[in-house]
């Protein structure tokens, strides 16, 4: 949040205005055999929740768009907290349409 936004914020909470409700977002993360990587994605993600949080962002849901993977993404994806969608098409683009 830029800085005049955070104190513009503050004043009103400091007079008893309600602050606005978060901003609430989904987190699309395409993947191709990404069993080694996504645990690392997932954690650093889960770390940045509370900052965002504190910036008025919300994080709604991760969704993973397993684009035919043919290692254990879709099983890691899910160990880690994230809804999993399925992609039988290969590409960049089908597993983000996926997961929307």
């Amino acid at each position: 949040m830029p800085p005049a936004q955070q104190e513009s914020l503050s004043r009103a909470t400091a007079q008893g205005a309600n602050p606005p409700p978060p901003l609430r977002v989904s987190v699309v993360i395409p993947a191709y055999n990404e069993e080694e990587s996504l645990p690392g994605t997932l954690a650093a993600l889960s770390g940045e929740r509370e900052g965002l949080r504190a910036a008025g962002v919300e994080v709604a849901r991760v969704v993973v768009g397993n684009n035919n993977s043919a290692d254990a993404t879709a099983a890691v994806a899910a160990a880690g907290g994230a809804e999993v969608a399925f992609c039988a098409r290969r590409g960049y683009g089908g597993a983000c349409w996926a997961a929307l």
